[in-house]
């Protein structure tokens, strides 16, 4: 709690130091920007006021009468860069000029009155126009500072009233500026707090950040230990500590799982290499019983058939239960750089003396070469044309071969009953036969064999079916690239 006390306090002296530096930086801009201006437009304005005043003086000299004074004052001031002028009588009657600024002056002031406010003690702040009377003809007059625009400029003469003001207002460009600065002074606060705001977040959110990423290694059985940080408040360190012992807890349970994979693995193993020598023992002494056997009368026949076709089956399904066996628990064997091609048009070649009316085809890309186990290759292979001519008798069996972004597809297509959702969900279950259980000879166990295969090798395996049109299984093998050295 102090750590974060200690945070916060820090991250509001720095956007307090950051908006003190912008607001007198941006002070310093705008009066650097505008007191030229300001300086420029007053002596413009005196410049402009002596002339109107020894002008006038000289004309009435000669006698001029005033509404040709009026004339040539305005002409004279707006003879000036953005001066705009007019003059009015004592009555305040135009006499020549805009009317726009002629009704410029404050209201209620006539020329003939005279105010003078203090701003302290008026309340509202003050703005000063000149105005008469005064030294030279020139006074000031003030009057409530709002919507401030430049105020006119009013210079006395014999019998009316001069008044001039300028299109470069100095006071609305303080206002535009002073706008500016608060917009910007305010959109950078925001910025600052923002800023500001998201590091404390951020650093508020690490701890939950590695949580979360320790979480998603959970997935990959990586059960490291986290520990928690001093700066870590309680709830936090709660949340470590839960993290902790829920994984030390799945750590257990993934030992006691492979433990347990490991000694059924053994014991397959074992089962199988022990039932072997008895089986075939069972099986050489059948075959003695079968040739002693001179009678033929049907039913020894069936039974010495029946003995014959079961020992078949459990043999295959204790040679499978070990390659199975084997395959998760072993390094693969005979790996080497080969033609999956040349490899399936071997097997093909194999099979076709069981074919049983079933066409057999081969389409395959030369080139597809691989790097993987002969033996599990020709397994897998012959795993998916075993399938096929059991459970799609008669029917076209296609074997393709090809090479394709990087990988290389081996597919067994047949034009069989296909399978059913249910069926196809469990196709890669060990000992999964499928409807046709009973009436068609097999392990349950090819498609696990050839999925086990191709995951070792780096590979996938995808089943496509549905019930009649086929079934196709391919697997993706990582295609081998020849690098030349140079």
């Amino acid at each position: 709690m102090i750590g974060r006390s200690w945070s916060s306090s820090l991250t509001a002296a720095v956007i307090a130091a950051a908006c003190a530096l912008l607001a007198a930086g941006a002070g310093s801009w705008a009066f650097t920007a505008v007191a030229p201006n300001i300086w420029l437009d007053a002596n413009l304005r005196s410049l402009v006021a002596r002339d109107v005043v020894q002008t006038s003086s000289e004309l009435e000299s000669r006698h001029r009468p005033l509404a040709e004074i009026a004339r040539t004052l305005v002409t004279r001031i707006q003879s000036s860069p953005g001066f705009r002028a007019a003059v009015v009588d004592e009555s305040g009657r135009l006499l020549a000029g805009e009317k726009e600024i002629a009704a410029a002056r404050p209201p209620g002031i006539r020329p003939e009155d005279e105010h003078r406010r203090r701003s302290g003690t008026m309340g509202p702040r003050m703005i000063y126009a000149l105005h008469p009377p005064a030294s030279d003809g020139i006074s000031f007059v003030a009057w409530p500072l709002s919507s401030i625009t430049s105020p006119p400029s009013m210079v006395r003469i014999d019998g009316g009233l001069v008044i001039f003001n300028s299109d470069h207002d100095a006071l609305q460009s303080i206002q535009n500026i002073g706008r500016a600065f608060i917009v910007i002074l305010v959109a950078l606060t925001f910025g600052l707090v923002w800023l500001v705001s998201r590091q404390a977040l951020a650093g508020a959110l690490h701890p939950m950040d590695r949580v979360r990423a320790a979480l998603l290694k959970l997935s990959q059985n990586d059960y490291t230990r986290l520990e928690a940080l001093g700066s870590e408040d309680s709830a936090v360190t709660e949340l470590v500590a839960a993290y902790n012992a829920a994984a030390a807890e799945m750590s257990k349970v993934r030992r006691r799982q492979a433990e347990v994979e490991t000694k059924m693995r053994e014991f397959v193993a074992d089962a199988g290499h022990q039932l072997r020598t008895p089986l075939a023992v069972i099986m050489g002494y059948v075959q003695l019983l079968r040739q002693g056997n001179r009678r033929d009368d049907g039913i020894t026949s069936k039974v010495f058939s029946e003995i014959d076709g079961q020992g078949e089956r459990m043999s295959v399904l204790i040679q499978k239960l070990l390659l199975l066996t084997r395959l998760e628990s072993q390094e693969p064997r005979d790996v080497k750089i080969m033609d999956a091609s040349d490899v399936a048009q071997s097997v093909v070649e194999s099979f076709r003396p069981l074919a049983n009316g079933s066409a057999l085809t081969l389409s395959a890309q030369p080139d597809a070469f691989v790097q993987v186990s002969e033996s599990e290759l020709r397994e897998s292979i012959g795993n998916l044309l075993d399938n096929s001519l059991k459970y799609a008798p008669g029917a076209s069996i296609n074997t393709v071969v090809r090479s394709d972004d990087g990988c290389v597809r081996i597919a067994v297509a047949d034009e069989g009953p296909g399978m059913a959702p249910d069926v196809r969900a469990r196709a890669f279950e060990r000992f999964s036969r499928g409807e046709t259980a009973g009436s068609v000879t097999g392990s349950g166990l090819g498609l696990a064999i050839v999925e086990r295969a191709a995951q070792r090798a780096g590979g996938s395996v995808s089943l496509d079916t549905a019930l009649g049109k086929g079934t196709t299984v391919e697997m993706r093998l990582p295609a081998w690239q020849h690098v030349s050295k140079a």
